[in-house]
């Protein structure tokens, strides 16, 4: 079955001009038996449902690094899933990712990225690592890795979108993103990441679009760095300071 494109106003979801509610449902289908994939997508339209939402873990679909899994007569076909979803005339909702959560082992992440790659884990304010699959998410070589990920991933899930016939209607990239960080230890100040000490890292950069120059810094808190590349991050916990400092966290906190 071809569905029918969604449009979306400043009042609601559209489909064929018609107002209409996204009725979606969490289907996994990874979590069960590919057989009883068009059995259950039944029984949910029947209850009214219209919509599917489903991740697509790199956990499962790279087991090895370079090693893509997809496809198959088990629960890893995703494509096998998104002709079925058509067939039955339900909208997907596609999450590749990278971050999943969704209760899964390296939330989601390939176990092999987080094993492996001890040099891409978040970091407390102090420099320590705090959790295996807490990875700084915008390290150069987390991106590389994920950048081929995506590479595997998003072409299958561009084969099926609405706009060629298929039943994707939206995909949403990543889950439940800065609580991988902040539920298991810290917000993440990994120095590669992050740029500390590094005249054009990340953090002296954002520092400058903040204050303009350094002298402007100094005089709001009274130091007397000779560079935005000298200056760290203030802990969270700071309470007691001006309103300036917490203004000075909470940059680095809106950044994240």
């Amino acid at each position: 079955m071809k569905l029918p494109p969604i449009q979306a106003d400043h009042t609601c979801y559209r489909i064929n001009g018609k107002p209409v509610y996204l009725y979606s449902g969490e289907f996994h289908y990874f979590r069960v038996p590919k057989k009883d994939w068009r059995r259950r997508m039944r029984l949910f339209k029947a209850a009214g449902g219209n919509c599917l939402a489903t991740y697509v873990p790199w956990l499962i679909h790279e087991p090895e690094e370079g090693k893509f899994v997809f496809g198959g007569k088990g629960p890893l076909d995703l494509e096998g899933f998104l002709e079925t979803a058509a067939e039955e005339g339900l909208y997907v909702i596609a999450r590749p990712g990278p971050y999943q959560y969704s209760e899964l082992q390296y939330s989601g992440l390939a176990g092999w990225l987080c094993d492996e790659y001890p040099e891409l884990r978040a970091h407390t304010l102090e420099g320590k690592a705090f959790r295996t699959s807490s990875i700084s998410y915008l390290h150069p070589l987390f991106l590389e890795k994920v950048r081929r990920w995506f590479g595997e991933a998003c072409p299958r899930i561009a084969r099926y979108t609405v706009a060629k016939g298929g039943p994707v209607a939206y995909v949403q990239f990543d889950n439940e993103l800065a609580g991988i960080h902040v539920w298991f230890g810290s917000l993440d100040y990994n120095a590669t990441t992050m740029g500390f000490g590094q005249p054009t890292g990340r953090w002296p950069r954002f520092l400058q679009a903040g204050y303009g120059g350094i002298d402007q810094l100094n005089r709001l808190y009274g130091t007397a760095f000779a560079s935005f590349a000298e200056v760290r991050p203030l802990a969270p916990t700071v309470t007691d300071k001006p309103a300036e400092i917490r203004r000075m966290r909470d940059y680095f906190h809106f950044y994240l």
